[in-house]
């Protein structure tokens, strides 16, 4: 039996049953002794299982909202040529995407295996990029030098060897990747993350077993009866087994509930029908369902109440729980992202990118507190400063708590 791509009855994967990136560089060969359940089966189980999918979905899509701003060193936008070329790259990664579709895919890449890479692609070395693409990790075959230490490096340059898109002929330069890690250790090679999806495996089997035993279920009802031949009748005569396997196969191919097949059975023999009772109830496979869900939504860190057929919560407390995701979810995740796109393209033009989150209407009412707030603070300053009581460089010094200026910047006026 298969469940999303691991074949039960097979026998056990090897070594070789691995692309040569993955062997090398991604995924450990065994997992305490349990069934080999290599990273390209991760996608599976996202693609097929929709529990799973829900909450991974869930989770990625919030970084949609992110708005992409390209500033200088004082936060303003510049109107230079390499900041006009750096917004367009932000704005039409590729021809195929906005930023948000390639935002978010990088995301749901990580929240599968682990880990994502973007790959740059730059008209010529050293040059903003043209484009930008999210690759599946399942498809970077990474090959790297055997005899390092990861901990005596000061970059990847003595690691990684050469770099090809699976199945191709196609070498990428190391640098013109940007890697985004999680953060769950994984102690067979200490260069990557580990997948969250190791934590909830049973619940992934479960989920996949309660989605064949439902869909069974409704085609066919479960063992609905017996059918056998009446004993009262003398003309009647016992059935071979490749005979009884013969109308077994016969009567689930012609008789159903669905409109394409018939309900009633019509026939000159004479047959005994003895019905049986299928206690779906009993079976719980609505709760272990949701008992599943729950358990990799909080893997995932994902409010239970956000996802379809969640806790019947309040508007408000569906509005706290987005705040929750928000705040500790994408926004770190977006600070953390954008230092990594600085790095590999936009400081060494003196330049940096901003993913804000300040539009979203969760955050209107904390906004207008906040500016609420100021204001008193600021008034409070200049009826200070008025009266003599602070200077001018005190009234900035604390001015600059509350408000995104510099406090040693001089001013005309």
């Amino acid at each position: 039996m298969t469940f999303f791509g691991r074949n039960k009855e097979k026998k056990k994967e090897s070594k070789e049953d691995c692309t040569p990136g993955q062997r090398d560089w991604f995924f450990p060969i065994s997992m305490s002794g349990r069934e080999n359940f290599f990273g390209h089966n991760y996608f599976s189980a996202y693609r097929l299982i929709s529990q799973v999918r829900m909450v991974i979905d869930k989770r990625a899509e919030c970084l949609a909202s992110a708005v992409p701003y390209i500033l200088d060193g004082d936060g303003n936008e510049p109107q230079g040529e390499n900041a006009k070329a750096a917004r367009k790259l932000f704005d039409t990664p590729n021809f195929t995407q906005s930023f948000s579709e390639l935002y978010v895919l990088k995301e749901i890449y990580r929240l599968i295996y682990g880990w994502s890479a973007i790959y740059l692609f730059r008209g010529f070395p050293g040059a903003i990029p043209a484009a930008m693409f999210a690759i599946p990790p399942s498809l970077l075959d990474l090959q790297v030098n055997k005899n390092y230490l990861v901990y005596n490096q000061k970059d990847a340059s003595n690691i990684v060897k050469t770099v090809k898109i699976s199945g191709t002929n196609f070498d990428i330069n190391f640098s013109d990747l940007i890697f985004f890690r999680d953060s769950i250790p994984n102690t067979d090679n200490p260069l990557i993350s580990d997948s969250k999806m190791q934590a909830v495996f049973n619940e992934y089997d479960l989920a996949a077993a309660i989605s064949e035993a439902e869909k069974t279920i409704v085609e066919r009802r479960g063992a609905l009866g017996i059918l056998s031949k009446d004993i009262n009748d003398p003309t009647s005569v016992d059935l071979f087994d490749e005979e009884r396997e013969e109308l077994q196969e016969r009567y689930k191919a012609a008789y159903g509930m669905t409109m394409s097949k018939n309900q009633i059975i019509i026939t000159g023999m004479a047959l005994k029908w003895q019905q049986m009772a299928l206690p779906v109830r009993d079976l719980m496979l609505i709760e272990l369902g949701e008992e599943a869900q729950k358990r990799i939504a909080g893997v995932y860190d994902l409010p239970y109440n956000l996802l379809p057929g969640g806790f019947n919560s309040k508007y408000s407390d569906l509005i706290e729980a987005k705040k929750y995701l928000y705040s500790s979810k994408a926004i770190p995740t977006s600070a953390s992202d954008a230092k990594k796109f600085d790095a590999a393209i936009l400081e060494k033009y003196g330049l940096h990118l901003k993913l804000d989150y300040s539009d979203m209407f969760l955050f209107q009412d904390d906004l207008n507190r906040k500016a609420t707030a100021v204001n008193a603070i600021v008034n409070g300053l200049n009826a200070a400063f008025t009266s003599g009581n602070i200077t001018r460089e005190e009234w900035r010094l604390n001015a600059s708590q509350y408000i995104e200026i510099d406090p040693n910047k001089t001013i005309n006026n």
